[in-house]
């Protein structure tokens, strides 16, 4: 297929919406579509995906797991773009903001806090935190970013299939990912069995 003039400038958000996508396939998430243009408030070169928090049972330990693989998802498509080509933050800054504040919610839930225990909010929007909730959140963000650099280097392959196909389509649906990555379905199976994939 013969891509489109201008096509090196979308480079960089092929690859990032591709490592969201390609970390949620790998954490067996569902994904609708991935898409290089703005769709139902979503950003250029992001992926519509499950979130794993929605998923998560009345249980605090359970939404603090579903939180850690909501902020590896999110962190994967910067870290696909820096594998690309270094960035600056501020380039990504949506999508660190936004790990930021899960691991916030989830050092607040993983301390027993509710949400009438918020006192208030701090000056950047985020729930201002006990010494050990802080650290908590510091330590959650720093093993989620390292967790998904860690998913593009073992799946950079299947981020370049995917950022290629996007590049050459601008948007992938459920099955277009299905036939680069395999089943997702399979996939997700041999997960819950306790299987590697493949």
């Amino acid at each position: 297929m013969m891509r489109k003039i201008g096509w090196r400038r979308h480079e960089g958000k092929a690859y990032h919406a591709a490592g969201h996508a390609v970390a949620a396939f790998a954490l067996g998430l569902s994904i609708q579509f991935v898409s290089l243009h703005p769709v139902d408030n979503l950003a250029a070169g992001a992926a519509r995906v499950e979130r794993a928090i929605l998923s998560a049972a009345d249980n605090p330990d359970a939404q603090v797991a579903a939180l850690r693989v909501d902020m590896v998802v999110m962190l994967a498509g910067p870290a696909a773009r820096t594998k690309l080509r270094p960035l600056k933050r501020d380039e990504c800054d949506d999508d660190f903001k936004l790990a930021q504040a899960w691991s916030t919610w989830a050092a607040f839930i993983a301390s027993g806090a509710s949400g009438v225990d918020i006192a208030e909010f701090g000056p950047d929007g985020l729930i201002e935190l006990t010494e050990v909730q802080q650290t908590f959140a510091d330590q959650l963000l720093k093993q989620c970013e390292d967790r998904a650099h860690q998913i593009v280097e073992e799946r950079w392959a299947d981020i370049v299939k995917v950022a290629e196909a996007l590049l050459d389509r601008a948007v992938l649906n459920a099955d277009d990912l299905d036939a680069l990555l395999g089943n997702r379905r399979d996939h997700t199976l041999q997960l819950l069995l306790g299987r590697k994939p493949l």
